[in-house]
């Protein structure tokens, strides 16, 4: 696919889960297999801000870690755009996830709300020059 598609762009996404998803695995949109269930840890809680040893890889939802762990590029430029105002920080266990694994531009809003995010960068959304940076 990266022949035919210039720039991948995600917009406040959850690539890693949702904290909120932790305890309510019993609706489809939180499921384990094809939810945003962030996986848990028994000694920290889902939004801690800094990497904790021992939850620096949680078993999370298995469609959400069947994408991430694929190394095939879907476009010649990823992109992540989010904001830290989602949640707490826009953190799970220690990371961004609204970050996109392998991403090679990022850029955070740090005053926009999940949705203005969407409504309200559209002008960068449609920057055709987005830099391509190594992370």
């Amino acid at each position: 696919m990266t022949d035919r598609i210039d720039t991948l762009l995600g917009i406040a996404g959850a690539n890693y889960g949702m904290c909120v998803c932790q305890f309510a695995t019993m609706f489809p949109a939180c499921g384990e297999t094809s939810g945003f269930f962030p996986g848990s840890c028994a000694i920290a809680h889902c939004n801690a801000t800094t990497v904790i040893p021992q939850c620096a890889k949680p078993k999370y939802g298995k469609m959400l870690k069947d994408i991430n762990d694929n190394r095939q590029r879907e476009a010649e430029r990823i992109v992540s755009f989010y904001s830290e105002v989602i949640g707490k920080g826009n953190m799970v266990w220690g990371k961004h996830t609204s970050y996109i694994p392998h991403s090679d531009y990022k850029k955070i809003f740090s005053k926009l709300t999940h949705g203005q995010i969407k409504t309200e960068t559209v002008k960068e959304q449609i920057q055709r020059k987005i830099p391509v940076i190594n992370m």
